[in-house]
C-alpha cells in the first residue's frame, strides 16, 4: 500500500513527500464513524479527512502550504472485498482506487458538481493509468 500510495503522490507532482494515515476498518466502525462524521446511518466504503479545509484544487501550487500531514483516510475493508467481487476485480484493484479517489479528497478535490465530478474522474483515470503502467 505504501507503495501505491508513494506513486499516486508522484503522479500529483507533490514537490515534497506528506504524510498521510490509513486506517482499515470493520463496516460496523466505518457505519459509526460515517454517522458521527457525515450524520449518515450506512457503511460506507471509504472517508477521507483533510488536515487543512484551503488545501488547493491546482496541485502545482501544492508546495505553498509546505510539508505537512496531508490527512487521514479510513477504508472498510469489507466493504472493499464486496466492491472488489461485484466489479470482477481484485481487492487490490479496488484498494487502488479507493486510494487514488480518496487521496484526490484529501488534495481538495470533490464531486460536489458535474463540473467537479468530471474534473475528479479524469484526475483518477490518469493516475489508474499511470499505476497500471509502472506495474
Amino acid at each position: 500500500m505504501k507503495k501505491t500510495i508513494r506513486q499516486i503522490l508522484k503522479v500529483l507532482t507533490f514537490p515534497y513527500s506528506p504524510e498521510l494515515s490509513v486506517l482499515l476498518v470493520s463496516d460496523r466502525k466505518m457505519k459509526g464513524l460515517n454517522l458521527r462524521y457525515r450524520r449518515i446511518k450506512k457503511v460506507t466504503d471509504v472517508l477521507s479527512f483533510p488536515s487543512r479545509e484551503d488545501i488547493s484544487q491546482n496541485l502545482h501550487s501544492v508546495g505553498s502550504f509546505g510539508p505537512e500531514v496531508l490527512g487521514d483516510i479510513v477504508i472498510s475493508l469489507p466493504c472493499v472485498q464486496q466492491q472488489a467481487r461485484e466489479r470482477g476485480i481484485t481487492i487490490y484493484e479496488e484498494l487502488n482506487n479507493i486510494l487514488i479517489h480518496s487521496i484526490l479528497h484529501l488534495c481538495g478535490y470533490s464531486h460536489e458538481s458535474v463540473y467537479k465530478l468530471r474534473r475528479m474522474r479524469l484526475k483518477e483515470k490518469e493516475i489508474a493509468s499511470s499505476l497500471r503502467s509502472s506495474q
